[in-house]
């Protein structure tokens, strides 16, 4: 199972570059980082794909973003897409997909 996350940035830059995420699933931690590109003309998509291995749900996902905010959610559902934004307790669910 696996877990796409989408930063949206309110006092950091809006497309979020530079942010950091780590999520924790039983006995795996994931770290992935928001780039802009890195590489001759280079461009990545701006959202992270976790693989979490047989884990059905995220026991703790924390983010770091570019501003110096750090905020941690907990018991979140894999298998699916999730909007995170700057400052907000709340996560907003964009999809569900048996592909993850």
């Amino acid at each position: 199972m696996g877990l796409a996350v989408h930063l949206r940035g309110v006092v950091s830059d809006r497309d979020a570059i530079g942010a950091t995420v780590r999520i924790t699933a039983g006995a795996i931690t994931r770290v992935g980082q928001l780039t802009a590109g890195d590489g001759y003309q280079a461009s990545n998509q701006r959202h992270l794909i976790f693989g979490l291995g047989p884990f059905d749900r995220a026991d703790e996902l924390s983010v770091r973003w570019p501003s110096g905010l750090e905020q941690t959610f907990h018991d979140i559902a894999t298998g699916q897409e999730i909007l995170l934004i700057e400052g907000s307790r709340r996560l907003v669910f964009l999809a569900r997909d048996p592909a993850f």
